[in-house]
């Protein structure tokens, strides 16, 4: 049986009705990769994430329009900051805490990465062309998904590095916040020219990965891509 990969969701709110979606381009790189993908819709009991810990063999953590609240990692929210959704954040942080103790593969996506560092001690620029001097434009509002927007640079003998085998990689990118103070027990692997961080990784999990970027949205146009999510596929331990 291939593996079975959770994929979070967010929450949006279409006629007046709450709903939890996800962009086709996470399930479509994961089956194209070998894995079956399952959404995991936002529940409010924390503790069926042990559950889907038990069933499910790696977590993707999707991106979303969805600030972290800044209480998570002690800052007052500022008045730059976006849409916040607590719930969410609480399911979160529990599917990644569970994940973890349960040693399976967990791959951060955009908002996901900055759930792994908030969740691991770090903590986030609220927003980055706010708070940082002569930053980049890191939310590419006229951009399609799958083009790409700007280069990072992968830190040598990382594990980012392992998958990809180059030191630059061209990405797209659509984030307003970022790690600012990255988590004990993890490491920046990439970076964009304005010193902005691209990626982390653990480094003493088997596969815990953090990525600005949507590569989700460039599997198809940009195949090289396929190779974060193959990899990911792999460190489940099960044949596809």
């Amino acid at each position: 049986m291939k593996p079975m990969i959770g994929i979070t969701t967010s929450t949006v709110q279409k006629h007046h009705r709450p709903y939890n979606q996800v962009t086709q381009y996470y399930d479509h790189s994961v089956e194209i990769s070998g894995g079956l993908p399952v959404l995991i819709p936002i529940l409010r009991d924390n503790n069926l994430a042990k559950d889907l810990a038990t069933k499910l063999d790696g977590l993707i953590i999707s991106g979303g329009d969805e600030d972290i609240n800044p209480e998570a990692y002690g800052e007052i929210q500022c008045q730059c900051a976006c849409q916040i959704n607590k719930e969410r954040d609480a399911w979160e942080f529990s599917l990644y805490r569970q994940f973890k103790q349960a040693g399976k593969p967990i791959l951060g996506i955009c908002r996901g990465t900055q759930i792994i560092n908030v969740f691991e001690g770090g903590s986030l620029y609220q927003n980055l062309c706010n708070q940082v001097k002569d930053c980049t434009n890191h939310y590419t509002k006229n951009k399609l998904m799958c083009e790409l927007y700007h280069d990072i640079k992968i830190i040598p003998k990382s594990k980012l590095y392992e998958i990809f085998a180059m030191d630059t990689l061209t990405t797209n990118s659509f984030h307003n916040q970022a790690v600012k103070e990255i988590a004990p027990g993890f490491i920046a692997s990439a970076h964009s020219d304005d010193g902005i961080i691209e990626a982390i990784e653990s480094e003493t999990a088997p596969f815990i990965i953090g990525i600005q970027a949507h590569p989700e949205a460039l599997t198809d146009a940009h195949p090289h891509f396929i190779k974060l999510f193959k990899a990911f596929i792999k460190a489940t331990g099960k044949t596809t």
